[in-house]
């Protein structure tokens, strides 16, 4: 989706989601960057506004499932388990602040596709980029560095 106001451009990018943290860090810690006339702000997993937001998916999940399955919402004796697709561990991070504020949600768990290196990551303990990544179906998942 994309706004359309004069004080928003949208650019395109050659390469994959890894491949762009290195600019956006580099535009967003240059003093010169920010100015009174000109504020930049990215919404991605590196901004902590993306996963506060993704909170509320896991709210409103544990509220339709115990909807449909005519459990009272806070019922003491109803979690929710998620299994989520994941790459850089935003969405998961999301899930586990909504957990840590309450959101009474059991297991969680990370689906990974060959480009596991959050699997990695939690397996070995070690947080490094990967030597290749392989381009997959799950483009969206397709990382690299697990940097949530």
């Amino acid at each position: 989706a994309t706004c359309y106001h004069e004080k928003i451009k949208v650019v395109a990018f050659q390469g994959g989601g890894d491949d762009m943290d290195a600019p956006i860090k580099n535009i967003m810690t240059d003093p010169t960057s920010q100015t009174e006339d000109r504020f930049i702000c990215g919404v991605n997993s590196y901004n902590i506004a993306r996963p506060l937001m993704q909170m509320v998916h896991f709210v409103w999940a544990y509220l339709r499932v115990a909807e449909s399955l005519g459990i009272k919402a806070g019922d003491p004796d109803f979690t929710l388990d998620v299994v989520l697709p994941t790459g850089a561990m935003g969405n998961m991070a999301g899930g586990y602040m909504a957990k840590q504020m309450g959101v009474p949600i059991g297991r969680m768990c990370a689906g990974v596709n060959v480009n596991d290196i959050t699997h990695q990551a939690f397996s070995t303990g070690l947080v490094q980029r990967s030597t290749k990544m392989h381009t997959t179906m799950s483009e969206a998942i397709n990382i690299q560095l697990p940097y949530n």
